[in-house]
């Protein structure tokens, strides 16, 4: 024989101290008015026709006031509609029933009569209404209503974020993501990408960027490195580049590459190679001054020979040293060829362009000659102590003919 089982449902309500226990409250079924500092807790109790009874576990549905919260009223499930009991829609509380097995919304503060009244209640048929601590729903959709949110964080309400009107937003740092898809960061955001700070401040920190080609309009900045900067014209073709550290012999370096480079200003080359013991060189295939041009001394290349035998002063060009051969270092013309020595030996001027002016010194007590047409073996006597100076000619096997001056 089958015995009918027809439950009632009761929502209970109790005002506790604690949002954690029930404490310093008892349970009614009608919802008492909301006090700071304390937390209502609620349960639904379900009543058979044998007697028996079912209540679910209390959960806490309100707190205290907090520092943030989510904007407009909670929804609060009442169980199955019931005859003459009041029903709320205020800034507070949404009520919501069940009502020939479907969900209700409350759409009007109001007491019902014996009957239902469709006109105080909206279809609220796509949804279930849930009230629980863990939630496990499968294709579930989760539709905020309206102004209000959806609360992820604490227990407090104080860390967190708010899910409300299309938009993700914490209430701390003020991070949002926003309602049409764009990640907004207020002036002092920050985002973290691999435990390290990617963006703060509204800067991209640089050690993220890593990418083949940069372009931007403007570039400002304090520090930095790079190995090549090209230069590109109106029609976006190079036209020259800088480069560092680009030379086999030395890692610091700046290379300069542009068919015409103008300075405006003075150019300065200073300081000292404690390496070499010697001042700071500036270096050019050709130089040419309009106006004065002055320098502390000449490029010298000396000759030191105590025989008569002949000497060859290499004037540019490479080589390796020996007795009777001297060449000046690679790139490194001469302008000034010293004999000393006790011979009386003679020189022969080698490797020189043509129309050179190069200034011959015997430093010595012994006259030298030098040698002024290589062909004809003619030459020149320089008496001790003296100084001549010689423009260069063509050269016969290898050595130079002179013009003295």
């Amino acid at each position: 024989m089958f015995e009918s089982y027809d439950p009632t449902f009761d929502v209970l309500f109790y005002l506790s101290t604690s949002s954690s226990s029930l404490e310093g409250g008892s349970w009614s079924t009608t919802s008492p008015k909301w006090e700071n500092g304390k937390y209502l807790w609620t349960k639904t109790k379900v009543t058979y026709t044998n007697g028996s009874t079912w209540e679910s576990d209390p959960v806490c549905i309100t707190g205290s006031q907090g520092k943030t919260g989510l904007p407009g009223a909670m929804l609060r499930p009442r169980g199955v509609w019931k005859a003459n009991t009041e029903y709320y829609r205020n800034e507070t509380f949404i009520d919501t029933v069940i009502y020939n097995g479907q969900n209700k919304l409350c759409k009007i503060t109001h007491t019902s009569t014996s009957s239902f009244d469709s006109t105080k209640w909206k279809e609220f048929s796509e949804f279930e209404n849930v009230a629980t601590n863990v939630l496990l729903a499968q294709n579930a959709t989760i539709d905020v209503l309206g102004s209000s949110g959806i609360f992820v964080g604490n227990l407090e309400k104080t860390k967190g974020w708010i899910m409300t009107e299309g938009s993700i937003k914490h209430n701390v740092t003020g991070v949002e993501l926003t309602s049409d898809g764009k990640i907004s960061l207020p002036e002092t955001g920050g985002i973290n990408v691999g435990g390290k700070t990617f963006i703060e401040a509204g800067k991209i920190k640089t050690e993220f960027i890593d990418v083949d080609t940069l372009q931007v309009t403007h570039l400002k900045g304090a520090i930095g490195s790079f190995k090549k900067l090209t230069a590109n014209n109106a029609a976006g073709e190079e036209v020259g580049s800088i480069t560092f550290g680009d030379t086999a012999d030395t890692k610091a370096s700046l290379n300069i590459d542009f068919a015409t480079t103008w300075f405006g200003g003075d150019l300065y080359q200073q300081g000292y190679n404690y390496d070499e013991s010697r001042s700071w060189r500036f270096y050019a295939s050709d130089l040419w001054c309009r106006g004065q041009f002055g320098h502390y001394q000449m490029t010298t290349l000396t000759m030191l020979w105590n025989t008569n035998a002949d000497m060859y002063a290499h004037i540019y060009g490479n080589g390796t040293d020996l007795l009777n051969h001297k060449y000046p270092q690679p790139g490194q013309p001469i302008d000034c060829v010293v004999m000393q020595g006790d011979g009386q030996y003679v020189l022969r001027i080698c490797d020189s362009p043509m129309y050179k002016m190069l200034v011959i010194v015997n430093f010595s007590e012994y006259a030298k000659r030098v040698v002024t047409n290589n062909r004809l073996s003619t030459t020149i006597t320089m008496d001790a102590w003296s100084a001549k100076a010689f423009i260069t000619a063509d050269t016969y096997s290898g050595v130079n003919n002179l013009y003295p001056i």
